[in-house]
């Protein structure tokens, strides 16, 4: 029996279509995975602050922008953070951080967010695609939290 995306793992014979089970079963997580960032960014350049201002109006203002990424990248509604991390199983926390780390890829480093939203992604079995991108995005903020900036 081949070991195609449909198969269950109890169907294969041997041990060589196990791990072509299991190696296309990872490529489809990793895409899965940069599909989730992918859409987390959408979620945040269709939730901007003057989004929500007359549905969260409250006594003494509305709703904040909040800069998740560095220069150049949108500011994002805070309620609108909470919606997506609950749409995605995630706390709120870890819902902003990802979408913090994908503004930052789409916005301050293009190359690499063009090859986390397309099929692009080169393997690497240490670290799943999108987290290779998390990685320099958190990297990136950190400089950018420290006052350093680009020289462009």
């Amino acid at each position: 029996m081949t070991a195609t995306s449909h198969t269950q793992l109890e169907e294969l014979d041997s041990p060589s279509q196990v791990l072509v089970f299991a190696r296309r079963r990872r490529a489809d997580a990793d895409r899965a995975e940069a599909d989730v960032l992918v859409a987390g960014v959408s979620w945040a350049e269709l939730r901007p602050p003057e989004s929500i201002h007359e549905a969260a109006f409250w006594i003494g203002g509305g709703e904040e922008g909040v800069p998740l990424a560095g220069e150049s990248a949108p500011l994002v509604a805070e309620l609108c953070l909470a919606e997506f991390a609950a749409a995605i199983g995630r706390t709120t926390d870890s819902g902003k951080l990802l979408i913090a780390h994908g503004l930052e890829l789409k916005y301050r480093l293009p190359r690499t967010w063009d090859r986390t939203s397309t099929d692009c992604i080169t393997p690497d079995p240490a670290v799943p695609p999108p987290r290779r991108g998390h990685r320099r995005a958190q990297a990136r903020r950190r400089c950018w939290r420290a006052g350093f900036r680009d020289a462009r």
